[in-house]
């Protein structure tokens, strides 16, 4: 099967565009939103090293398709013939332009023109972390694997004041109410895979709520959560459910014992934030197949240069997707 990979990127440092920020900014209280956040927009060549690890280790990807704002990475090759540049404006309709809002530009991925059926979807500070197979996001049958961390639902109820919580929180509420089914996890931040047919069947199905969100510029806690097109997959029988945890590539109970013991697992994914100064240390417990090096609010301009200097460690070398 085809298999695209899809990036949502932006330039945060750009002064064009944080005059555009600002000027649909300037009526709102976004002072206190982790939604308004420069961790949401900054800049660090994340995209650069997660396009490296394609490379090295998921040479099987088809297409590669980044989703921007009028922007085009100053070090990118678009001269090659597996990547593709692709415009707000292609793919969400004129009432939701221009956003500042990554859940709204989610929206919009399966109208990607020429899009596979099965694709990868990844934020620029995802990566590969070793030779990872297709089979790992898709069955056999092309059914995507739709992988989550366990959560539960008092974890929520507890964090009113976080947009991102609460999003996913309706998303649970939403497939529990029209499926009879819930889910107590939370997204496991970090490379997804999807359907196309599935995502718009989704789309389709909640299609007020779409609506209801085209016109929030900046994040929202009614904005539709990504996480809904995975559990409303699972729900319906499109998607496999997967749940990452320590043991995730442990294949019989002695493996987990020796896990357990050595302190050495072997998680699917795992997400560090970039203020954690212990990045090594925390792969080599985790082992994981993808990470996403996740920055966050309480991270400094030092925590991104660390990261930065991180990931050229891993991955050095020049890919061809760079000029």
């Amino acid at each position: 099967m085809k298999i695209d990979l899809v990036y949502l990127w932006v330039n945060g440092n750009d002064p064009k565009w944080i005059e555009k920020k600002a000027k649909y900014s300037t009526d709102l209280d976004l002072s206190n939103r982790e939604s308004f956040s420069e961790c949401r927009y900054a800049e660090n060549d994340e995209l650069k090293y997660s396009l490296r690890s394609v490379e090295k280790y998921a040479p099987w990807v088809n297409k590669i398709f980044i989703v921007t704002d009028n922007q085009i990475p100053s070090w990118i090759d678009t001269s090659n013939p597996k990547i593709k540049i692709i415009d707000h404006k292609e793919i969400l309709p004129e009432k939701a332009l221009p956003t500042f809002n990554s859940p709204v530009i989610e929206l919009g991925l399966s109208n990607i023109p020429t899009l596979s059926e099965q694709f990868i979807f990844a934020n620029d500070d995802m990566l590969f972390y070793t030779h990872t197979k297709p089979s790992f996001f898709f069955t056999e049958e092309g059914k995507a694997i739709c992988r989550f961390r366990k959560r539960t639902m008092y974890y929520y109820k507890y964090k009113k004041k976080s947009d991102y919580a609460q999003t996913v929180y309706a998303s649970i509420l939403r497939i529990q109410k029209d499926f009879d089914k819930l889910y107590a996890i939370t997204p496991h931040h970090s490379i997804d895979s999807y359907n196309k047919s599935t995502y718009n069947n989704c789309l389709e199905k909640y299609k007020e709520w779409v609506e209801n969100c085209y016109p929030n510029k900046f994040r929202t806690n009614k904005d539709l959560q990504r996480c809904l097109i995975s559990l409303y997959a699972v729900a319906t029988g499109e998607g496999v459910f997967r749940l990452v945890n320590r043991y995730n590539r442990a294949n019989s109970f002695f493996d987990k014992l020796k896990s357990f013991f050595t302190k050495s697992f072997s998680f699917d994914s795992k997400s560090i934030q970039i203020n954690n100064k212990n990045y090594k240390s925390i792969l080599k417990q985790s082992n994981p197949m993808v990470i996403c090096m996740n920055d966050n609010q309480k991270s400094t301009d030092t925590d991104r240069l660390r990261a930065k200097n991180f990931l050229k460690s891993l991955f050095p070398d020049k890919s061809l997707f760079e000029k």
